[in-house]
């Protein structure tokens, strides 16, 4: 209910960051790009991304699954295209596909803290950071 409350009240990177929270507790597939490219990238300091990191990771995930794997080439573009769509949106990238580090607001944390910290680990941000928030991953 407070992610909610945070949607509605919230300013707009607030809701830009309910809404990302959202889309990757929705689809598994995009939580663990957030995760394994987005996040990792970001931890390393390699800020570009690039379609070619969505596709190196959807061929990885295409050999375990059969559903994946049998997507045609136009539907795997589509979802490429659709994913940084709302990357940008989100503003988790810029429009040269840098990542952007992104600051929660502490609305923002006590608003996921209430049924899941660990999943703060789908935004570009640091482990001391997160640390910081009450987040052990």
């Amino acid at each position: 209910m407070a992610e909610l409350q945070v949607l509605i009240d919230g300013n707009s990177q607030e809701q830009a960051q309910i809404l990302w929270l959202a889309i990757c507790r929705k689809h598994k597939f995009i939580y663990e790009f957030a995760v394994e490219v987005l996040r990792e990238k970001f931890l390393t300091l390699r800020y570009d991304l690039a379609y070619s990191d969505f596709d190196a990771f959807f061929n990885a995930k295409a050999a375990w699954s059969d559903q994946l794997d049998n997507l045609t080439d136009s539907t795997r573009e589509k979802l490429r295209q659709v994913l940084f769509r709302i990357l940008h949106e989100s503003g988790l990238l810029s429009v040269n596909n840098l990542i952007n580090p992104i600051v929660l607001s502490s609305r923002v944390v006590n608003a996921v803290g209430n049924s899941s910290l660990e999943d703060l680990i789908v935004f570009p941000v640091s482990q001391k950071d997160l640390k910081k928030m009450g987040c052990n991953k």
